[in-house]
């Protein structure tokens, strides 16, 4: 199948030139990175990982409400 990406000019250059080191086309490379980007997802469902800022402190929203925000959205009036 046939698709036109819109990728920032750096991130094709960098792509091309990973692919000439790896002696493959910019096609492979792109197919190799979407497969193993796919296989990693085992739950299908974005996590956000903990990463609390500031100094220390744990004031604010952890990553558990964020989550939990996102998923309320999916299961609201617009999910389906």
């Amino acid at each position: 199948m046939r698709t036109t990406i819109d990728m920032p000019d750096a991130l094709f250059k960098r792509a091309k030139k990973v692919a000439a080191e790896r002696q493959t086309t910019l096609r492979m490379l792109m197919v190799d990175a979407l497969e193993r980007s796919l296989s990693e997802s085992s739950s299908g469902s974005f996590r956000l990982r903990e990463a609390a800022a500031g100094y220390g402190s744990k004031k604010g929203v952890d990553a558990n409400a964020i989550n939990q925000a996102i998923e309320d959205q999916r299961e609201g009036p617009f999910s389906q």
